[in-house]
């Protein structure tokens, strides 16, 4: 059985009877029984002598081992000695389980354990948690003599420290969870200050193989996730993110009608899924019209890219500009009703247009070194790059340029049919000779 104090076997009180010689006056050691005098205080001690207590002042008890008279005892006098043990709070180890059956108090508030609602407290008699620590300071100290890690709270509110005493850096703060198959760290606050979640480098941005992680630090956040979710949850419209230089704003990623809106003031996008569409905004979200310009006069876009066609200077059909185009092409001289008998060959047989929506211009240039002849019917250059939308659509004499005099120009008419320009018979050869030139424009429309 487990106790405090002395053994409940030896009792409270020792007795000591000694039976004095002649003149004896200093009593100690073995008494008539065999018995070591021995007491622990003075004041809890009883002298009797021949069965009379005398006085503490006619005896002298000081030493523990001896009691000393004032006044000599005769032959076989009866000196009798009762020492009290005192009370003593048991200091050592408990060999055996200790129940305390109601509320344990050290030095007031030192600890208090609240056997009815099962609560400690340190430094407070009223325990509001299973365990309460009342004060300014350092609560719990994890300590394995080379570092250590404090919780508490004090005039600035809660804190978590750790330290390694004598080195120069400092210490990572990590967060872990375990179970059956082992611990794993989920997070921690690096010794650089970086907040890193699910990794343990301070580098994420260079992950690769699906490999994640998050640095947050005072530099610049760094993330390596499958996808990142950031969720407006009012619902109102505004700012999912807002970005800001020095604490003003400069850009904002907003939601507005539910379509997704990115921009700056008055100079937003917006992007319609149910228009299918980009469309200029205001801040607000509301359409900012006919306002925005794409790109400035010295800071310009380079190609644009469209399937379809451009709406120039209105919103109307006939400001829809669906095509531009240039190119080339390789016009054949020849005749409409039969071929030449002998064929031109030529040193220059050059074509060139451009295509402006419906609108077609040619450029035609053919240089002959051969004399050819023969054949029947207009004369015809064939393969214009596109077919034209109506026959009898007239050519555009902008240049015509002959040389060595080889062509009659008199009562000279063309039209356009399909891809050919047809030159017309009256546009006679006046010569035969090789080195001849033609060149003219052409203007057409397609469909």
């Amino acid at each position: 059985m487990a106790y405090i104090g002395k053994s409940p076997g030896t009792g409270v009180r020792n007795r000591f009877i000694y039976t004095a010689t002649a003149s004896q006056t200093t009593f100690s050691g073995s008494d008539d029984h065999s018995r070591t005098l021995s007491y622990t205080d003075a004041e809890f001690t009883d002298v009797f002598l021949n069965g009379v207590k005398l006085n503490k002042s006619a005896y002298t008890a000081t030493s523990g081992t001896s009691i000393v008279l004032g006044s000599a005892a005769s032959v076989n006098d009866i000196l009798e000695v009762l020492a009290f043990d005192t009370f003593s709070v048991f200091s050592g180890e408990f060999s055996q389980d200790v129940t305390i059956g109601a509320d344990l108090t050290v030095d007031t508030s030192t600890l208090v354990v609240d056997s009815a609602n099962n609560r400690v407290g340190i430094g407070t008699t009223s325990p509001a948690a299973k365990l309460t620590v009342n004060g300014s300071a350092r609560a719990l100290r994890s300590d394995d003599n080379t570092q250590y890690g404090d919780f508490g709270q004090d005039s600035s509110g809660g804190f978590i420290t750790t330290h390694r005493p004598h080195a120069s850096l400092y210490e990572n703060f990590r967060f872990l969870a375990s179970n059956n198959a082992g611990t794993v760290e989920r997070m921690r606050i690096d010794s650089s200050g970086n907040l890193l979640i699910s990794t343990t480098s301070s580098d994420p941005r260079n992950f690769t193989g699906g490999a994640s992680g998050v640095r947050l630090g005072s530099d610049q956040p760094e993330f390596a996730v499958g996808t990142m979710f950031i969720n407006r949850s009012a619902t109102a419209d505004g700012d999912i993110v807002s970005f800001r230089k020095e604490g003003s704003t400069v850009g904002s990623i907003e939601t507005h009608g539910g379509k997704l809106q990115i921009g700056q003031g008055n100079a937003n996008v917006q992007l319609s899924n149910a228009d299918d569409a980009i469309i200029p905004t205001n801040g607000n979200g509301t359409v900012n019209d006919n306002a925005i310009d794409l790109g400035t006069s010295s800071a310009r876009f380079n190609d644009l890219y469209l399937g379809g066609g451009v709406y120039v200077g209105g919103t109307g059909s006939a400001n829809h500009l669906d095509d531009y185009e240039e190119g080339t092409f390789t016009p054949v001289f020849t005749r409409v009703s039969s071929a030449f008998s002998t064929t031109p060959t030529y040193s220059t047989q050059d074509g060139a247009y451009v295509k402006i929506g419906k609108f077609v211009h040619a450029e035609i240039e053919i240089r002959f070194n051969n004399n050819f002849s023969g054949g029947s019917g207009d004369y015809l250059i064939q393969n214009l790059p596109f077919t034209a939308a109506n026959s009898l659509q007239g050519i555009s004499w902008g240049l015509m340029t002959v040389f060595n005099h080889a062509w009659n120009f008199s009562n000279t008419f063309g039209y356009v049919s399909g891809t050919d320009v047809i030159l017309g018979q009256n546009m006679a050869l006046a010569s035969t000779t090789a080195d001849k030139y033609l060149t003219f424009t052409v203007q057409y429309t397609t469909n």
